[in-house]
């Protein structure tokens, strides 16, 4: 599927934006990858678009975008997901420390995940195994995340800019979309692409370029932020400036991967320079 179009915000922001209005969604509303979104608004093959109001033409909605991962992105989420592989690895002999957390897990896609440190179960099983390990994950991420320092602001000044706003991730949709309404910020994004709905997950570009093509943005008027090699060298290769927090690796570790930029959260004066000067 191209580009999607979709409403996401209260009826009447949507029309004070100018947004088409065929088979538009209900509020709050948030766009996928599939027929359905999970929370239940139809989807439509369209661009985001906007009326111009002087031609009729529709035009791109967006000039400028950020675009988010999830995990150690929008919250330091990755302990949990070492507390539940730990957990989960117990049940079939996998001892999961912190060194293979990083190497095998932090920022990849499950199905390599699972290949990697599960190949001693059946190949066929592993989608099962992925989704029990998530639902674990979600049960223990109840009441304990917290957005990264700084992250609402960046948000509050997106919403005020009309800065385009995309969560890319490896993440499974349904951790996204549970995550993002724990943080009470679900509301601030127009897409969400999952790396299992695209052909190809981070490290490739293309998650990155479709969060791109969904928004209507250029690469060099887009600005990425991640956290883990994975997603440092997939935005990279997409041609993003790319910031790296240094939640998960060191700035040095960052850097190598790819990033222009680590900083530690959302509050560092760094990162405000460059959004002025990437994005102006």
């Amino acid at each position: 599927m191209g580009p999607l179009y979709c409403a996401f915000d209260a009826i009447n922001t949507a029309l004070s934006f100018g947004w088409e209005d065929e088979n538009s969604c209900s509020p709050a509303c948030h766009i996928g990858a599939r027929p359905l979104d999970p929370l239940g608004c139809a989807v439509y093959a369209k661009p985001l678009q906007k009326n111009d109001g002087v031609t009729g033409v529709p035009q791109p909605m967006f000039s400028r975008a950020l675009l988010f991962d999830m995990d150690g992105t929008l919250t330091n989420s990755d302990p949990f997901h070492h507390e539940a592989f730990v957990e989960f690895g117990k049940a079939y002999g996998v001892d999961i420390d912190e060194p293979t957390f990083l190497k095998y897990i932090s920022g990849q896609a499950n199905a390599l995940i699972f290949k990697n440190l599960f190949s001693h179960v059946a190949t066929e099983d592993h989608p099962r195994l992925a989704d029990e390990k998530e639902a674990l994950f979600r049960r223990l991420i109840v009441g304990r995340l917290k957005p990264i320092d700084g992250l609402v602001d960046v948000l509050n000044w997106a919403k005020e800019q009309r800065v385009g706003l995309a969560v890319v991730s490896n993440a499974p949709r349904l951790n996204v979309t549970d995550m993002l309404s724990q943080l009470g910020v679900a509301e601030y994004f127009h897409t969400i692409v999952a790396g299992s709905e695209v052909a190809h997950g981070k490290p490739d570009p293309l998650p990155y370029l479709t969060g791109l093509e969904r928004l209507g943005v250029p690469a060099g008027r887009a600005m990425a932020f991640e956290d883990a090699p994975p997603g440092i060298r997939a935005a990279h290769a997409a041609n993003i400036f790319t910031v790296g927090l240094t939640t998960t690796l060191d700035e040095a570790a960052v850097k190598t991967n790819g990033a222009d930029l680590a900083v530690p959260n959302y509050q560092a004066p760094a990162l405000w320079e460059a959004i002025g000067r990437v994005l102006g």
